[in-house]
């Protein structure tokens, strides 16, 4: 098993992915499937048709190739989310079922019975 690395190691490690997402949405480019350039987006991850975003595969497939794992980031990030947020605003922001949104509040060791009673 190996040795967890450093705080100061995981900080540098995340600056210079942060780092490489705002280098990717400041230089996209912008250019639609049949050649023509298109007006910026709002899309970080701009896909290929004009006005729309990079498709989840293709967009794992990239950060893959940069050595991003995908999915322990998407995991991170929900986990987070569930810590924060109560289970049914989780579900309507992310627009995922309420039972998975139950799950990451659960996973996430979360009691939202504070929350409820100040309301």
């Amino acid at each position: 098993m190996s040795r967890p690395e450093p705080p100061d190691v995981v900080r540098t490690r995340v600056a210079a992915r942060l780092h490489l997402l705002r280098h990717q949405a400041d230089r996209a480019h912008h250019e639609s499937a049949i050649g023509r350039s298109t007006h910026r987006t709002t899309w970080i991850f701009p896909g290929y048709a004009a006005g729309s975003h990079r498709s989840p595969a293709a967009l794992a497939a990239k950060l893959r190739r940069h050595h991003l794992p995908a999915h322990p980031c998407r995991n991170t990030a929900l986990l987070t989310l569930a810590t924060d947020l109560p289970a049914a605003v989780l579900s309507d922001i992310l627009g995922i079922s309420i039972t998975s949104a139950l799950q990451w509040a659960r996973r996430a060791a979360r009691d939202w019975s504070t929350y409820l009673a100040s309301r």
